[in-house]
This record gives C-alpha cells, sequence and structure tokens, in this order.
C-alpha cells in the first residue's frame, strides 16, 4: 500500500524548471527494497520487481511471487516477449519464462551457461531472443537453437551492460570497449559483429536506447551523454550547463518524446525534448538517497517509478501536481490565480495583489485601495497588465514593470462597480457585475479605448451576472443568477430555459472545450453541455464527484472540473471519469468561483490551500481508470494456462478467478465489476479479488472483470478469458439420437409384446368366462327344464288352457337364450323381456308367492347388459331363499344413481343348496373384461342386493 503522506520533490532547471509530487511505496512481507535490483513496467500497465530473492509483480496493494523451482533467483533482467510472457535474467546465467504464476527454465540447444550474470534481453523484430551477461558476451536464441557471440568471434569485450535494437533492426550492444553492431547470417549459423566506427568521449557504455527518430543515444561511464546519427553517421554530445558534470549513467529511458536519464552521481535528469534541449534535474530532498538512485520507469499509466538503495517512489510523472502555499502566506484566502510562466502566478488574496514564483510571494497593492475592496477575479492583457475585479471600486489595473495602478469604474463607464468576474478575448475585455456586463475595448496599447454596457434595459434579461464568457465564435454567454443562460450574438440577446432543456437558472462557470462545445455549471452541482443546437445533462450519474463545482477548464475532449470532492477530469469522447483526491493528498477542497487560468502549457486551479497545476503536454499519458489483469485460473482446484486451456470436460467445472487492478497512486480506490457470460444475469460489483463457480453447467462462457475507482462510474473496458464446458457424452447429439432410436424400438417391441399379452390373457379369460358360462347354462337348463316339464303335466292335468300360454312362454325364453348367447351385451329391453318371461314360468311353480317387481325409466331401460345377467340373479334368489304360502319372495329391480338394484329380502332355507358360485363371479367377470366396471354386492340379515352399473 502507499503511505498517505505525499513528498514533494524539487528540482533545479538547467535551462527551466520542473517540479513532481512522489509517494514512498510500503513494501511489506518478504519484498525489501534493499533487495530489489530492477522494476519493469509491462504492456498491460504492472509493475514487476526483481529482487535477490525472486521474481515479484506489484499491483499496488501485494507482491504476488513468481517462483523458480532451481536454480538462483535473483533477477538481474527482464523484458517481455511479443506474446505477452516475461523473460527473466539471473544471477547464475540462467533464464526462465512466466507460466501459470511459475517461472519455467529456458532450454536450447547450444547454450552452455557458464554461470556469467544477465544483464540484458531483447526481442528482434523476427521474435528472436537475444541476452547479455557480465562476462560471456551475448546470445540470440531462436527455433530451440542458440548462438552465441563473444570475444573469441567478434565481440570487442565479453562484459555487455545493455543491448537494444538498432534502426536497422540490427541489435547494438553497450560493453566496456564500446559499441558494437551485431547481425545473425540467414541461415541463423552464426552471429557477425561490427565495432561502431565514430569516437566516443569513453569506450565504457553502461547504456543505450533507440529514440523515435532513430538515433542511438548513449550513455556513458565517464563521458557523459550522446547519440549517434545513422543518416550521417555522426556522433553528438551533450553538454550540462551551469557548471554541472554528468556522471556514470546507469541507465536512459524514453517514452515519447520524455526522456529520463538516471545519472549515478547527480540523480535523475528530465527532458521532455529527445535532444535534450531543455534538460532539468530532479533532486530528492534526501541527499543520501539523492546519490543512490538505481533506475527510473515511467508505465503505462503515466506514473514515474523511482528506486533509490533504500525506497521505492511513485509519481504521477509530473502531469499534475499540486503546490501548496498556505504556510507561506496564511492570510485569508485566494480568489483568483493568472499563470505567468512555469510555476510563477498572480494571485488575489482579499485586498491584496500576490505574486507567487519558486522565490516565494511579492506583495502589492495592500492597503494601496481607497477602502477595503476585496479583489475577486483577474486576468492578464497582451502588455501584461494584471486587470482586477473589486467588489466596490469596479477593476484595477496594476502595471508590474512601474507598481503603478488605476481604476475603471462607473465614473469611466462601467455599468456597476461590483466586479464577479472578468475575462478576455483579443483586445476585448468582459466584466461581469451586480448591475450587468460591460465590455472595455483596448487599443494596440491596452489602454481603454471605448467602454459599452448591457443591464435589463438593453435587453439582457437579469442584473446578476455571476459569469461571462467570450467563445471562440465571436458569442459572449452569460452565467446569472435567476435567469440562467444568456447569449449575446450580433447584438441580440437570446434566453435558454426549460424550453431548451436547461432547468437550472443560476449558472456559475461557462467554458468551451476544443471541440467547440460549451460547457456551464450550476449551483446545484448539473453540469450542461452546448453543443451548437441542443443541451446535454451531466450530473454525478454520469461518474464525476462532488456536490459544489467550484470551476470548470477543459483542453481538447478533456474537462477539468473542481468540485470539493477533488479534481475531476472527464473525457467526454470515451465518456471515462476520474475523481483525484487521494492520488494527490487532497482533502476537502474549498475554492472560490472561477479561481483558475489557463496557458497553451498549464492549466492551474486555486484552492484556499494549494495550487493544482496541470501539464497540458503530460496529461494525455494518463489512464483514467485502472489496469485490471486476470492473474491466476484454477480448474478443479488445479491452475490453468488461458492460453492454451480454454475446452474442458463436464466434470471440469469448478473455477476460481483471481484478478488484481493497478492503481498505485491511491489502490484503496479500487472496487470491481465482474460477470461471467453465459452464467451471471447482471454485473456484480465487490472489493473482492477472488470469483468462484462450483458448478458450472455445460455452455459457453466468457469471465470479464474490471476494476474502477470506487467513487467514479464503472467503464466498459475489462480483462476476459472465454471458456466451453463440453457436455457429458450422454448429453451429445450422437448419444441422444443413439438412444432415442434405442428407446423407441425397445418401446415399441414393449408396447406390441404387451398388447399381444394383453389380448392372449384377455382370450384367455373370454374363452375361461365362455366355458364358465356354458358351464353354467348346463347346470341351470337340466334342472330348469325338469322343475319346469313337472310344472306343465300339473298344469295339463289341470288347466289345459293355461298349459298352452305356459308353453308358449317357456319356448320364447328359450328362444331367447339361444339368440343372445353369443353375443356380450344386449339392449336392457330384450333383458327384461326374457326376465318377464323367466317370472311367469317360476310363477306357475310358486303361484303368488313370487314376485318380480320392476321399477326402470325409460333412460335406464335404453341402456345395455350382459345377456341373462338379470335371469342369473332372479334364479339365485330362488334358489337359495324359502318360498311357501305366506313366505313370499319378492326380487325387485329398481333405478339407483347410474346404476340397477337387484334386491330380495333374506329367507335362507335351512339346508342350502351347494353353491359353486359361478354365476355371481360370472357376471363380475363379464362387466370387468366388457365394460371396465365393477358390480357391488350388499348384505345383512335382513336384504341381499346386487348393484350393478349402467352400460350405455
Amino acid at each position: 500500500m502507499l503511505s498517505a503522506l505525499g513528498l514533494l520533490v524539487f528540482m533545479q532547471a538547467f535551462s527551466g524548471d520542473f517540479d513532481l509530487m512522489i509517494k514512498p511505496v510500503n513494501l511489506t512481507g518478504e519484498v525489501s527494497v534493499e533487495k530489489i535490483n530492477v522494476i519493469f513496467a509491462d504492456s498491460s500497465g504492472f509493475l514487476w520487481l526483481g529482487l535477490q530473492n525472486g521474481l515479484y509483480r506489484w499491483d499496488g496493494v501485494k507482491a504476488i511471487k513468481y517462483s523458480k523451482d532451481q536454480g538462483s533467483e535473483y533477477v538481474t533482467a527482464i523484458n517481455q516477449s511479443p506474446d505477452g510472457r516475461l523473460w527473466v535474467g539471473f544471477k547464475d546465467g540462467s533464464l526462465a519464462y512466466t507460466s501459470q504464476r511459475k517461472l519455467a527454465p529456458f532450454e536450447s540447444e547450444g547454450y552452455l551457461n557458464d554461470s556469467s550474470s544477465v544483464s540484458d534481453i531483447l526481442f528482434d523484430t523476427k521474435g528472436r531472443i537475444w541476452w547479455s551477461t557480465f562476462g560471456s558476451g551475448l546470445y540470440c536464441s531462436a527455433e530451440n537453437t542458440t548462438l552465441s557471440l563473444n570475444t573469441k568471434n567478434g565481440l570487442t569485450d565479453d562484459y555487455v551492460y545493455e543491448i537494444a535494437l538498432g534502426p536497422k533492426n540490427n541489435v547494438w550492444a553497450a560493453t566496456d570497449n564500446g559499441v558494437c553492431i551485431c547481425t545473425v547470417d540467414s541461415t541463423f549459423n552464426s552471429i557477425k559483429s561490427d565495432i561502431l566506427s565514430v569516437n566516443l568521449p569513453d569506450l565504457i557504455v553502461l547504456s543505450l536506447v533507440k529514440d523515435n527518430e532513430g538515433f542511438m543515444w548513449f550513455g556513458f561511464h565517464q563521458g557523459g551523454i550522446g547519440y549517434y546519427n545513422p543518416v550521417d553517421s555522426t556522433f553528438h554530445r551533450i553538454e550540462c550547463s551551469q557548471g554541472k558534470q554528468f556522471g556514470p549513467i546507469n541507465s536512459l529511458s524514453m517514452e515519447g518524446n520524455d526522456v529520463w536519464i538516471v545519472d549515478k552521481q547527480n540523480g535523475i535528469f528530465y527532458s521532455r525534448h529527445p535532444h535534450l534541449d531543455s534538460l532539468v534535474s530532479i533532486i530528492l530532498n534526501d541527499n543520501e538517497a539523492n546519490r543512490n538512485i538505481k533506475a527510473a520507469l515511467a508505465d503505462r499509466l503515466g506514473n514515474l517509478w523511482v528506486l533509490t538503495k533504500n525506497m521505492l517512489f511513485v509519481s504521477n510523472g509530473g502531469s499534475i501536481k499540486v503546490i501548496d502555499y498556505k504556510p507561506d502566506y496564511p492570510e485569508n484566502k485566494i480568489h483568483s490565480i493568472n499563470i505567468v510562466g512555469y510555476q510563477k502566478y498572480w494571485l488575489t488574496n482579499n485586498s491584496t495583489l500576490l505574486s507567487l514564483d519558486k522565490n516565494g510571494y511579492s506583495v502589492f497593492l495592500k492597503n494601496a485601495l481607497a477602502f477595503s475592496s476585496t479583489l475577486t477575479s483577474s486576468i492578464i492583457d497582451p502588455s501584461d497588465k494584471i486587470w482586477a475585479g473589486t467588489l466596490g471600486q469596479g477593476v484595477v489595473v496594476f502595471e508590474p514593470h512601474n507598481k503603478s495602478f488605476q481604476f475603471v469604474n462607473v465614473q469611466k463607464g462601467l455599468v456597476n462597480d461590483n466586479i464577479l468576474s472578468i475575462a478576455i478575448s483579443g483586445h476585448k475585455i468582459w466584466v461581469a457585475t451586480l448591475g450587468g456586463s460591460s465590455v472595455i475595448s483596448l487599443d494596440e496599447q491596452s489602454k481603454v479605448k471605448h467602454i459599452q454596457s448591457y443591464n435589463k434595459e438593453d435587453g439582457l434579461s437579469s442584473n446578476f451576472i455571476y459569469t461571462v464568457f467570450p467563445d471562440s465564435r465571436g458569442r459572449v454567454w452569460f452565467g446569472t443568477d435567476g435567469n440562467g443562460i444568456i447569449k449575446l450574438e450580433e447584438d441580440i440577446f437570446y434566453s435558454y430555459d426549460e424550453n431548451q432543456g436547461v432547468t437550472d437558472n443560476i449558472i456559475y462557470s461557462i467554458i468551451e472545450d476544443g471541440e467547440g462545445n460549451i460547457w456551464f455549471s450550476t449551483s446545484t452541482g448539473v453540469l450542461y453541455k452546448f453543443n451548437g443546437t441542443q443541451f446535454e445533462k451531466y450530473n454525478s450519474g454520469n461518474g464525476f464527484i462532488g456536490n459544489n463545482i467550484y470551476s470548470l477548464a477543459a483542453e481538447g475532449n478533456l474537462l477539468f472540473i473542481l468540485t470539493d470532492q477533488g479534481l475531476n477530469i472527464f473525457n467526454h469522447a470515451t465518456s471515462d471519469f476520474v475523481c483525484l483526491n487521494e492520488e494527490l493528498d487532497l482533502n476537502l477542497l474549498r475554492s472560490d468561483l472561477n479561481s483558475v487560468d489557463k496557458n497553451d502549457d498549464f492549466i492551474s486551479f486555486a484552492t484556499h490551500n494549494e495550487i493544482i497545476q496541470i501539464d497540458l503536454n503530460l496529461i494525455n499519458r494518463m489512464r483514467f481508470q485502472p489496469l485490471t489483469s486476470i492473474d491466476k485460473i484454477t480448474v478443479n482446484l488445479e491452475a490453468l494456462n488461458p492460453v492454451i486451456d480454454q475446452t474442458f470436460s463436464a466434470s471440469e467445472n469448478r473455477f476460481i478467478f483471481e484478478y488484481s487492478g493497478y492503481w498505485p497512486m491511491a489502490p484503496k480506490k479500487m472496487q470491481y465489476k465482474i460477470k461471467l457470460e453465459g452464467y451471471d444475469p447482471d454485473w456484480k460489483y465487490t472489493f473482492d479479488r477472488v470469483a468462484t463457480y462450483p458448478n458450472l453447467p455445460p455452455g459457453n462462457y466468457t469471465f470479464k472483470v474490471a476494476a474502477f475507482l470506487n467513487n467514479t462510474k464503472p467503464s466498459g473496458e475489462s480483462s476476459s478469458f472465454s471458456f466451453e464446458i463440453r457436455k457429458p457424452f450422454y448429453l451429445s447429439i450422437w448419444f441422444v439420437l443413439l438412444s432415442t432410436i434405442i428407446i423407441v424400438v425397445l418401446g415399441y417391441w414393449f408396447i406390441k409384446t404387451r398388447d399381444r399379452k394383453l389380448k392372449q390373457m384377455e382370450a384367455r379369460k373370454k374363452e375361461l368366462l365362455e366355458v364358465e358360462f356354458q358351464t353354467l347354462k348346463n347346470q341351470v337348463n337340466p334342472h330348469f327344464l325338469f322343475n319346469s316339464f313337472s310344472t306343465l303335466i300339473s298344469i295339463i292335468e289341470e288347466n289345459p288352457e293355461d298349459a298352452v300360454k305356459y308353453t308358449e312362454a317357456l319356448s320364447g325364453f328359450f328362444r331367447d337364450i339361444l339368440e343372445v348367447k353369443e353375443k356380450e351385451l344386449i339392449p336392457l329391453s330384450e333383458e327384461l323381456r326374457m326376465i318377464k318371461n323367466y317370472a311367469l314360468i317360476q310363477q306357475k311353480r310358486f303361484g303368488d308367492n313370487f314376485i318380480l317387481q320392476v321399477d326402470l325409466d325409460e333412460k335406464t331401460t335404453g341402456s345395455n347388459i350382459p345377456p341373462l345377467t338379470l335371469q342369473l340373479l332372479t334364479e339365485n334368489a330362488l334358489k337359495h331363499n324359502v318360498i311357501a304360502k305366506g313366505k313370499t319372495l319378492l326380487v325387485s329391480i329398481t333405478n339407483g344413481d347410474k346404476n340397477i338394484i337387484i334386491e330380495n329380502k333374506k329367507r335362507l332355507k335351512k339346508q342350502t343348496e351347494t353353491s359353486t358360485g359361478i354365476g355371481l363371479r360370472n357376471i363380475r367377470e363379464r362387466y370387468r373384461l366388457i365394460a371396465g366396471m365393477e358390480i357391488r354386492v350388499e348384505e345383512n340379515d335382513e336384504i341381499f342386493k346386487v348393484i350393478l352399473p349402467i352400460i350405455n
């Protein structure tokens, strides 16, 4: 983590001044600054530390070690290959590369390690790896073959400090005996070495680098700095000014046009120009640390890392710095600021005009005003005079050369003497007052030529004007108290309100960006952008932080918003916001409105305690969101290689993702948003650095993670890993199709077999039923015939006429039996006709002692019934009950609830006839087999009842 205490670094200029704010990095655990030999920033921006005890990646919070299984872990060189892997050189001469959070050893045919320490590593345009050593020359390896170059085959010295790609994509080597230019032959059999044939000030070359123009820069042990021009083959030495002499140049680093030089004797030098036209020296406030600077490095975020013997520092690289002026001049607060030069300002402080530079303050106008007027705002005109607005005395014009001043007030034509803001455009000065606005026209000597005023009487809708701004198109914009935005264009005033999308009526600040958009801040903390046709509204939902907007400034696509919570920077081309507070050691800010100024090089905001200076030449290097990295992926607790492993089996479904963000100036502000596309419906927001998915189903997934600052809106940039979990074989298409076919075939076979067996069972049941039925008929008919014929003989003897009717009934009954014996169902009406014939026959035998009573409705008689069902049940009643005079047997057939009820009173014979049960069982089985219905038998001591379902 970083210390909250900022350390101010001051610079002594050789031909210019430059300041930095840096913070010490507190490395914890097994990472000791004293053991750091190499610092390196990878292409993602993360910082790597090469220590005597191993390689570590630092993410601003913790250091992650990449362990090596064997050999020395003393790191002496680091570089990154085109495929993203880090290659590491060690003190014992071995090489390794990063793989799954470990270091894999490099092995190649022809590489005989003689334990000379690796000094540098690079990759040429063909992807071949080169490395140099302290004592064994240099090597080049490709396709498992390694070539060597040393003093035995052309190298001037085996002690090589650094290697770099030259202007013709050859490799230049800095040695103890000059510079060698190395090339590999077309067949990759040998390395050729040529000596750079120019007179160098020193043969011991410690460092070299190629700039954007193709020039080769050298840092010498005693010869300072110089560069070689390959176009005309000339060498140019850079001289130190002001009597200083370069010491041994340990390293040269170039990032764009920025040059960083580490001088073992003098510390760090910096230049914004590749030819070092303006070289400055960075002097740390610790003399011991200054004499022991080991390395300086610029990362992708625009941060500068400085490694000394005992400390690692980080800085924003000078793009933004904070100058604390409060201890030097504690009286009251600053109201306005004007930039004169680098760290040279004019400030207004109540009734005092201050000049501030690196030497301190100069005080002007103190107690010089006619009465205690407050200075509210100021500008500098083309002749360098200061125009300062006051509350009560109009504008005071101060001449720095002779320290004289004069007033421009109501007596000279101003609309009001209470000035809230002042702006300049060319030779016109606009002032905003409590009584309207005035424009002061100047002549070529910046003297007042004409004053024109505007108020309500002239068409200006409000006299209370907070700010006035003339834009690049000749329009003048007014921010009012109560009447919103007013524009003056071609002498016509236009107002903007809710009808045009502006819901705020108190406007504090107005500026113009590089694309001609006009921006407005309001009393409610809302921003408006006017693109020429319409207004767009911005608030905290868009990402900027702060309840009170003090000042605005713009450069290109960047909008700078100073609020009570920090300095917000908004890139409106990408919609990225960042709010800097902890990064600059800013606490709760207090500032006057519009206390800001801008020139070609800087934007400076004045607060009540400090000046925030933005370097416009460096700010574009700055990123507005943290870097994000997926550090480790484990599947079923096994680490994987994300480059190779992207498809997994169904059982490999337990994933753990470890990730980190990189924002070293304020690492505690980082938060993360994560999403597993294909599984998570929405983004998740967390401070955790691990995401676990324990049981993923088969499918295609992409894990995404983005780090963002917890006081800003998350951006869309993220790191991702895509992978597939295959379906198990039993869910594959071929298996499903084959299984479906097998199931269909088996199902068809099963159904057909079952149907066949059911039909066979039904046939057997039917045969058995028919056999039982036939047996029943065979059993019933002889007995029935015997009784019937006995009855017929008696009738013939007693009443011959009745004998004829009896015979007709008997023959009709048997005829009906013959007609229905092959049928499964017959109409109930036919069954009733049969039972009535049967009852007539029995009544001739039993007389009035047997009664059959039928009471069925017409709907029931239209139903169906198995043949002889009622006859068998009636016969059972006759068979098992006593029938005699005084003991009449009544058999009733009536309607029930969706059924037919056959009922008789029980008068059982004392000696019952043997019953086989065939009749009742036959009826039960025929109902079950034919209709799928069940009959019910109910009896008690008095009643015997059979309930037959109605078959429609």
